[in-house]
């Protein structure tokens, strides 16, 4: 009998009340729950303008990138197929690139536009025409593409080789030639 009290000992009324208290205050008070809010708020504050910047830089990067390959692919292949290839600009809205594969019996023409990559996406070129052709020999006239969306832009220089390059345009004087 005395050891069986000892491995069950029997609670008092008291601590029967407790036990019955500490179950009833489980939960959020009001305050507490404004104080998340409040505080979630003020992280969103700070997310989606860092968040829709993000998104612009993307989009521009990514655009970049694809004209930039476009450019590079005309080259290669003006020079192993010795024959002009020609890449062309749409620089009003909607705005696009087309790579010309006329002559080639191999080549489909590709037609990228720049609203699959942002709708507020904007295509410039300075001076001359709205196309690149590449000869036999790879060589282009030269020109500036600056692909811009919102405040953030890149530009793709051709000199006139031929040879296509993303210029830097991170640092606060950085401008895209004759853009």
């Amino acid at each position: 009998m005395i050891l069986n009290q000892r491995m069950s000992p029997s609670l008092s009324e008291k601590q029967l009340n407790q036990q019955a208290e500490v179950c009833l205050q489980k939960g959020f008070t009001l305050l507490e729950l404004m104080i998340v809010v409040s505080i979630l708020g003020v992280l969103l504050a700070i997310a989606i303008p860092r968040f829709q910047e993000w998104r612009e830089h993307a989009s521009v990067n990514n655009a970049t990138s694809a004209l930039f390959v476009t450019l590079k692919k005309a080259r290669t292949l003006a020079v192993a197929e010795s024959r002009s290839v020609k890449v062309t600009l749409k620089t009003t809205d909607p705005y696009s690139f087309t790579y010309d594969s006329a002559g080639c019996s191999n080549c489909q023409a590709k037609k990228i536009e720049l609203k699959q990559f942002s709708s507020n996406l904007q295509l410039k070129r300075n001076g001359g025409t709205d196309s690149f052709t590449f000869s036999s020999r790879g060589t282009s006239g030269n020109g500036t593409i600056k692909i811009e969306n919102g405040t953030y832009y890149k530009c793709i220089t051709i000199n006139a080789i031929g040879r296509a390059y993303v210029q830097d345009t991170s640092a606060p004087s950085a401008t895209c030639q004759g853009l």
